[in-house]
């Protein structure tokens, strides 16, 4: 008879890559999962796994079990989250994978005003995104991951077990300069005559922020003078504090002592071109009834993002993102 922990191993492997990826993911050693592996083809009488090239790959047969291994899985996330319903689920805390704007700017000030723990929560944060908070969301590890988008780029979900999205944040991106700048944005023509010349600290290629300079290179017909590349907002904020140049960032990746309408370090450039928006987005797994301590979260970091002038829409289980209205 197959042993359905080791079917579920199985996948595992196959997800991730091979057997150090897979004792990761499911808080084992090499050697255990190995051991799991071979006591399953004993059981199944039949080579599961390919080890002739250097990575080891799913024989047809190995293939045909992992999809049931992923079933396995999927459904004793799915009885944990039943046990999780019919007793106390708000006694435990709440875990959420999300990356660092959203720490900074939403929870670590929530948590240090009292705010949460005012609202009942227990909040268990883990600095985590992409494709392994995804990992953790299936898995059942966390219970909402924080992601985010440049809008008008996310391919939708084609699979039953997508995460659903209950919580959309839109946050947009501005241009942001040194507070000492003669810098004249009463017209557009007048901001692109001040600005073009100036230096200007980018962000790593390939990212948003590089993509939003881009764009507005391509706008004002200019090339920056880029005098500093950063790979984090905060990196490129701080410089333009310093007076080292100017830099674009979505509100939500300011921090609120350099955001606040009397900031005397930055300028926020209103007569700027509009730059577009990211999308963040609070996800959870579909398979989940609403858990009265997920909600509550939800519905502070909404109101957080309102105060924070930004627009943010919670959404019930199963609804689709709609525009969203200012707040």
């Amino acid at each position: 008879m197959l042993h359905p922990t080791r079917l579920v191993t199985l996948a595992a492997v196959d997800d991730h890559g091979g057997v150090v990826g897979a004792a990761a993911a499911l808080h084992l050693t090499p050697s255990a999962v190995s051991q799991q592996l071979r006591q399953l083809e004993r059981e199944a009488g039949v080579g599961l796994l390919d080890r002739s090239g250097r990575q080891i790959r799913l024989t047809e047969a190995g293939a045909r079990l992992a999809a049931r291994g992923r079933t396995i899985g999927r459904e004793v996330v799915l009885a944990a989250d039943d046990l999780a319903d019919w007793s106390d689920a708000d006694a435990r805390p709440v875990e959420i994978a999300t990356f660092q704007t959203v720490i900074c700017q939403m929870l670590a000030p929530l948590m240090g005003a009292g705010v949460l723990r005012d609202a009942g929560l227990d909040l268990r944060i883990v600095e985590l995104e992409g494709p392994p908070a995804l990992d953790a969301l299936h898995a059942g590890r966390v219970d909402v991951v924080m992601t985010e988008e440049l809008l008008g780029t996310a391919q939708p979900h084609g699979d039953r077990s997508a995460p659903v999205t209950r919580l959309v944040v839109d946050d947009r991106y501005r241009v942001i300069v040194p507070a000492g700048w003669a810098v004249d944005d009463t017209s557009p023509d007048r901001l692109r005559a001040d600005l073009v010349a100036r230096p200007w600290i980018g962000q790593v290629p390939g990212s948003a922020g590089g993509a939003m300079l881009a764009d507005l290179e391509r706008r004002w017909s200019f090339s920056a003078r880029l005098v500093h590349i950063c790979d984090e907002y905060v990196s490129a904020v701080a410089l333009a504090e310093a007076g080292l140049g100017a830099t674009l960032a979505p509100h939500l990746a300011v921090p609120a002592h350099v955001s606040g309408a009397e900031s005397r370090t930055v300028r926020f450039l209103d007569g700027a071109p509009d730059l577009g928006m990211r999308r963040v987005r609070a996800l959870c797994r579909p398979s989940r009834r609403p858990v009265a301590a997920v909600d509550r979260l939800l519905q502070v970091l909404a109101e957080r993002a309102r105060v924070m002038g930004l627009r943010a829409q919670l959404l019930g289980h199963g609804e689709s993102t709609a525009p969203l209205v200012d707040h």
